[in-house]
């Protein structure tokens, strides 16, 4: 088995934004991919199926963990629903859970899909929790000693990863953007991607977010889709105002 290798790492860092089609109307662009319980040799393979490509149909990826997600009747993605749901809203379908089920099964960040599913920092993690960093293992010399702690890996990607998306979002020029993580930390990197100033919005009483429009490209930031504490109620509010904003002016 080919190993994974500091130049794996590096090649995916330069490259890979993640799965769906950057040619598409709807970006959906959030943290980082999860890994789930993927050992390394799994979390091996998942790099080298994306080696060299700057995105794949998610189904590319053949692991048996992931392969789930695909298959008749399929448990419904945490992370996914929320996008899925919008998708549909947008395109004035039912968004039950059978809904769901069916667009994820078949549609869901496809190569030739109307939409894709990116992410900022392109290392997939188990969580955003120190103890889960698998790299620092190639942290072996002056070059690779980012990789020793996820602060220091985002401390130095993410200036690289943030001029790489604001590159993408010039040339294939998405209709719509939405960036799901609200926390200021990443909030200053949708910014710095977006280029204008991030308007608040306040869209119920608990709920405010943040938008802007470069007269091409319209930017919504919206919370993580397993945020704690938001209820079906809320997250309707939210996608209704997505499609909203997004139809304005159209």
């Amino acid at each position: 088995m080919l190993e994974l290798s500091k130049g794996l790492i590096e090649r995916r860092i330069r490259e890979f934004v993640g799965h769906g089609n950057l040619d598409s109307v709807v970006w959906f662009v959030g943290i980082e991919e999860g890994r789930g319980n993927d050992t390394i040799e799994q979390l091996n393979k998942r790099l080298h199926a994306s080696d060299g490509k700057q995105t794949m149909d998610i189904q590319e990826l053949d692991l048996l963990s992931h392969r789930q997600w695909f298959k008749e009747n399929p448990p419904i993605q945490r992370t996914w629903r929320i996008p899925i749901r919008t998708l549909l809203v947008l395109e004035e379908k039912q968004a039950d859970n059978n809904a769901i089920k069916e667009f994820q099964r078949k549609l869901w960040a496809r190569a030739d899909a109307n939409h894709g599913m990116f992410e900022l920092f392109p290392l997939p993690c188990r969580s955003t929790r120190n103890a889960a960093w698998p790299y620092g293992i190639f942290a072996r010399d002056e070059e690779t000693q980012y990789l020793a702690s996820r602060q220091a890996y985002m401390k130095k990607v993410a200036p690289e990863r943030i001029k790489l998306f604001k590159t993408l979002i010039a040339e294939y020029k998405p209709k719509l953007v939405i960036f799901y993580a609200k926390s200021k930390k990443y909030r200053k990197c949708w910014q710095e991607i977006v280029g204008n100033p991030l308007e608040p919005r306040k869209i119920c009483d608990s709920d405010e977010l943040f938008v802007s429009n470069n007269g091409t490209t319209k930017f919504i930031v919206i919370p993580h889709p397993v945020a704690r504490g938001i209820s079906r109620e809320r997250w309707n509010h939210i996608i209704n105002f997505i499609k909203e904003y997004f139809t304005q002016g159209r």
